[in-house]
């Protein structure tokens, strides 16, 4: 068998059949039938692409493990479920700062009584877009609450006028 095929074949094998990434989305499951399996939250945006994917199993081979998650497509959230059987967030991962995401951070905002970690997060600025992101005012007292807050990239830095320390 060639070098190729072998390749190809070791991919498949290692590869969702389904083409889809699953991992333990509390929101995505009924209230009496969510299992949990972490005291850590991590929110982050739909699984479904590799760009959302990979930061999350990147922050839990930090973590040493699974967390459970929750899409932050899927707002509002569960509060009263967080905050029973979670100690501690994690925002992370992707572009969570594009402006799609205003009511999650939002209702983070005024809900989470989590002490949380942001991290890796970034702001979306496409050209034919209107939308600048998350708003200033939201972000920043978010940030300013955060245990420990980082960003991806420059770009997010200087358009909300975080520090490079942040």
């Amino acid at each position: 068998m060639s070098e190729r095929n072998l390749m190809t074949s070791w991919l498949k094998r290692r590869l969702p059949f389904d083409r889809q990434t699953h991992l333990n989305d509390l929101s995505a499951t009924p209230r009496w039938l969510r299992q949990r399996l972490s005291p850590v939250i991590q929110f982050y945006s739909s699984y479904r692409n590799i760009g959302n994917f990979t930061p999350v199993l990147g922050i839990q081979n930090m973590l040493g493990g699974a967390t459970d998650v929750w899409d932050i497509h899927r707002v509002p959230v569960d509060w009263d479920e967080v905050h029973r059987h979670h100690r501690v967030a994690i925002i992370g991962g992707a572009g969570l700062l594009h402006a799609d995401f205003e009511a999650f951070w939002q209702d983070f905002d005024r809900h989470c009584k989590l002490p949380f970690v942001i991290w890796g997060i970034g702001v979306c600025l496409p050209a034919n877009e209107q939308a600048q992101g998350v708003s200033r005012e939201v972000t920043r007292r978010v940030f300013a609450e955060a245990l420990l807050a980082n960003v991806r990239d420059r770009l997010t830095l200087l358009h909300y006028g975080l520090r490079e320390d942040t």
